[in-house]
């Protein structure tokens, strides 16, 4: 799975055509997870509901959506994984300090919050790592997009690609491997760390 890369006028772009919604179900649930809008994922898992297609399977999706999304009052929709994915990357710079604590709960409070301690079968965990690839994929793709990441310094120029593919895997190894790893938590992080390792592999390979 890949997700295309998004021109800035495509990247407001929320709502799908109920025709496009016909011609991306005939891959359900391949189509879920590569798409990257909110609305659109809800749009699909709906219409996947009402015609009946793998209807265990989203009760979970749909919870995970719950946990995952947030409308907030000015109309926009929060990713909620994506901020505990941040709040992992904040663990590692704060745990480098003389007097830090490297608690393991403070990594499971931030997996508790994406579902984890609710996925209790083999099935609601395979979904739940479905979801966390889903999240890598998106993060790689924002990464990739992003004008200031890619920059040489202060926004200005632009890095070479193999630079840039290193600034990323490097993000994905501190919160995949480092944190997990630093904090005491590998088993706890086991799908957390096995789907985004996966998604990066999927796009850059393992070199």
């Amino acid at each position: 799975m890949e997700f295309q890369i998004r021109k800035n006028d495509d990247k407001k772009k929320e709502n799908i055509a109920p025709e496009e919604i016909e011609k991306r179900l005939l891959t359900w649930p391949d189509c879920y997870y590569k798409e990257r809008s909110a609305s659109v994922r809800m749009a699909l898992l709906d219409e996947a509901d009402r015609r009946g297609l793998t209807p265990e399977q989203n009760q979970v999706r749909r919870r995970l959506f719950e946990l995952r999304y947030r409308k907030e009052p000015n109309g926009e929709t929060t990713d909620l994984y994506m901020r505990q994915w941040m709040n992992m990357r904040f663990l590692e710079q704060s745990s480098t300090g003389l007097f830090s604590r490297k608690k393991p709960a403070k990594v499971t409070k931030l997996l508790d919050a994406m579902g984890f301690q609710e996925m209790k079968t083999e099935e609601e965990k395979r979904l739940l790592y479905q979801e966390i690839y889903h999240l890598a994929m998106l993060y790689i793709s924002l990464c990739q997009e992003d004008k200031q990441f890619g920059s040489v310094i202060f926004g200005f120029g632009t890095v070479k690609e193999s630079t840039l593919i290193d600034r990323i895997r490097n993000e994905i190894r501190i919160v995949a491997v480092d944190v997990p790893r630093e904090f005491g938590c590998e088993e706890e992080c086991r799908i957390w760390s096995d789907a985004i390792l996966a998604a990066s592999e999927d796009i850059f390979g393992n070199a």
